[in-house]
């Protein structure tokens, strides 16, 4: 009898052991968890950063106006006759610049 509880406390320490600290132990396991939340951010992020990207070739495709709005604030683009004014460095001093094509 003695040699079968030393036996299954032998077992039981195995088993634990390998609960704790074997392969698919608690400690892979909550790594694993940590590594899923931080990939379901990212991807949370990515699809954020996606969908924008979408609306804008949508908006770019269907009409005009953001054609325009694109031109105008990303490449800094004017239309004839009109004044575009910069203001440096908060004291509002002002840049003219004039465009000079015609139309």
């Amino acid at each position: 009898m003695k040699w079968f509880n030393r036996l299954l406390i032998l077992l039981l320490i195995l088993l634990q052991a390998k609960l704790w600290f074997g392969e698919g132990s608690v400690t892979q396991l909550l790594a694993l968890k940590q590594k899923v939340a931080q990939q379901a951010d990212k991807n949370a992020e990515a699809h954020e950063r996606n969908q924008k990207i979408s609306e804008e070739v949508l908006g770019l495709q269907q009409g005009d106006h953001a054609v325009e709005g694109y031109a105008r604030s990303e490449l800094g683009l004017i239309k004839s006759n009109e004044t575009f004014f910069i203001f440096v460095d908060g004291k509002k001093k002002a840049v003219e610049q004039k465009d000079t094509s015609s139309p």
